[in-house]
């Protein structure tokens, strides 16, 4: 599939490994270290087994801060940034005559300045003649899923909102998300056409990405010879503000459920199980065919057919050992004892993906089990219903408002003031009340505030909210000072109107229904379309895509990949999701309170 994030990476990772299938004798079977840094770590880790390096003759894989002992005659793969502290590194292990060959790729593109202090390490240390070739394959990506990946940044939506944040911050803001976007593009190996709202910053971003495009193809003209530049894809380019409560929203999902209940992790966690019976579910996205398959299904809908399907699927790759298949050997043909030694050889070959399969299955018991218990006992289900009717209508009614401060009057959460799980729940949903109510009134924000404090619940995030809400509605009065092309005025917009007359199908998105329409060639309000071949803005064309990617600045969820996912798989079309982090809907409430 080539659009599969978990699939193009590793046949990427092949072609380094196989060293770019050379078919060299010596180099064919010559071992090999992998060198890494924590950057590539967070790549590596959820798509390599220990199994699968050994069949590409690399006996050991080590950290690039990690002591070495010298290694003759062997071929150390360094997969690491081009950075000045790995330079360091590297050029530590040269001078020290660490390993007799190097092939050192550079996981983001490495531009001259960069280029010029490797090679003076190569010639300062005599080790020209030892280095077998440096390549860049821009991949740092973090990958939650074939079709879900993050670039694991640290707190973007505090950075894009904090009042504190400097020029050079957001700058350098711009040149990780531009490189980011540009490894997903290079490993998917595309040029798509973007689209993106006006009235933000997508223009750096976009600026970014033409700057990697144009320096990639000027220096290696044979990547722009293979790359797919027939612009069969679309990149939708979306800012956070563009649909906020979406990230509070209690999910339905087995991916949304997983992270919100109890966390996931693509890399292997720290939390020591005996210490926490549930730590962060570890995400295999290359052998856990569960994950990969019902991440976006409804979990209390499929969990019984996970089962079933799971182990029928052991079932029947198991069937012909049963006797009555076996029979009698001195009765079989010549044709017969090869086609069963066939079978025998095939399912052998599986008997390893069959331990996989019962393994992950009695993993996701434990955890079904426990994520009963804590949706019965936190009646997960009347903050689901209630959240999803106010995001599918995006406003409210006198019924919506009895039934949201009946939650907030029940009795069961005044006796749990402690429980900060209760407390989080409620605080959830009151964040998404109070976010699709553009005109609440003072004394119902009052109302709520009181019955949010009263519960003990810290009402921080709620405060910057309505601070945020306020200073937007006085950049949109008339002779406030404010320009009316403000990136603020148009960055809170989300608050006021409904982007492009969008939210016309029952469904919680507002993601959902821009990309569906700007995948059906049809016009949102305040879009434009720019083209990188063109290196220029174009007019918005009416052409339908099958292949969507759509990027979040300042937050992402599975939540959000859930709603997107059911409703856009419908539509006949694929679609990736990234952001700059994956946040779970706990998270960025902690991450918007401390903006205050």
């Amino acid at each position: 599939d080539k659009f599969n994030i978990i699939s193009c990476l590793q046949k990427n990772l092949h072609t380094i490994f196989s060293l770019n299938d050379d078919t060299d004798p010596l180099l064919m079977k010559c071992f090999k270290v992998l060198i890494y840094d924590d950057a590539a770590f967070e790549v590596l880790s959820p798509l390599l087994k220990v199994y699968s390096l050994r069949e590409q003759n690399i006996c050991l894989n080590i950290n690039i801060k990690a002591k070495k002992e010298k290694m003759p005659n062997i071929m150390a793969i360094y997969l690491v940034e081009p950075t000045k502290a790995n330079f360091s590194l590297i050029e530590s292990d040269m001078n020290q005559r660490i390993f007799d060959n190097y092939y050192f790729v550079f996981t983001q593109t490495c531009f001259d300045e960069e280029q010029k202090e490797l090679y003076s390490i190569l010639y300062n240390s005599n080790m020209v003649d030892r280095v077998y070739n440096i390549e860049s394959y821009p991949m740092g990506l973090m990958t939650y899923h074939s079709r879900i990946f993050s670039l694991n940044l640290q707190s973007p939506y505090h950075l894009l909102n904090s009042s504190n944040v400097q020029e050079k911050q957001i700058n350098e803001y711009f040149s990780s998300i531009g490189r980011g976007v540009f490894n997903l593009l290079f490993t998917l190996n595309c040029i798509p056409v973007v689209k993106y709202r006006t009235g933000w910053f997508a223009e750096n971003i976009i600026s970014e990405i033409q700057r990697i495009y144009d320096y990639t193809f000027e220096k290696y003209p044979e990547i722009k010879g293979r790359i797919n530049n027939k612009n069969e894809t679309l990149l939708v380019l979306l800012d956070r503000e563009t649909d906020l409560p979406i990230m509070m929203h209690h999910p339905a999902s087995l991916g949304g459920m997983m992270q919100d209940l109890f966390g996931v992790s693509p890399v292997k966690s720290s939390v020591n199980p005996k210490d926490n019976e549930y730590p962060p579910l570890e995400l295999d996205p290359v052998e856990d065919q569960i994950w990969n398959d019902y991440c976006s299904s409804s979990y209390i809908e499929v969990v019984e057919q996970i089962i079933k399907d799971e182990f029928k699927k052991i079932s029947d790759e198991t069937k012909f050992l049963d006797d009555d298949q076996m029979g009698d050997f001195s009765n079989k043909s010549e044709s017969d004892l090869s086609k069963l030694s066939e079978k025998m050889s095939s399912t052998l070959d599986n008997l390893k993906d069959i331990q996989i399969k019962k393994k992950l299955l009695k993993n996701y018991a434990k955890y079904h089990s426990q994520l009963y218990a804590e949706v019965n006992k936190r009646n997960l289900g009347q903050f689901y219903m209630l959240e999803e009717e106010l995001l599918i209508k995006r406003t409210h009614n006198e019924e919506m408002k009895k039934e949201f401060f009946q939650i907030l009057r029940e009795e069961k959460f005044k006796i749990d003031k402690e429980n900060e799980d209760f407390k989080m729940d409620v605080l959830r949903t009151a964040l998404i009340y109070y976010l699709i109510n553009p005109d609440l009134k003072p004394e119902e924000f009052k109302q709520i505030e009181d019955y949010l404090t009263n519960l003990k619940i810290d009402i921080s995030a709620l405060s910057f909210l309505k601070s945020k809400k306020d200073f937007s509605k006085s950049m949109s009065l008339p002779n406030s000072g404010a320009q009316s092309g403000s990136v603020l005025k148009k960055g809170f917009s989300y608050l006021y109107n409904r982007i492009g007359g969008l939210m016309r199908e029952n469904q919680p998105s507002i993601v959902s229904d821009i990309i569906n329409n700007l995948g059906s060639g049809k016009e949102v309000s305040n879009f434009v379309e720019y083209n990188f071949l063109m290196k220029q803005k174009v007019p918005n064309k009416t052409t339908s895509y099958s292949k969507i990617i759509v990027f979040v600045c300042g937050g992402g969820s599975l939540v959000e990949f859930e709603s997107i996912d059911s409703y856009i798989s419908k539509k006949g079309k694929q679609v990736i999701y990234g952001s700059d982090k994956i946040y779970s809907p706990s998270e960025f409430v902690k991450e918007i309170a401390s903006l205050k």
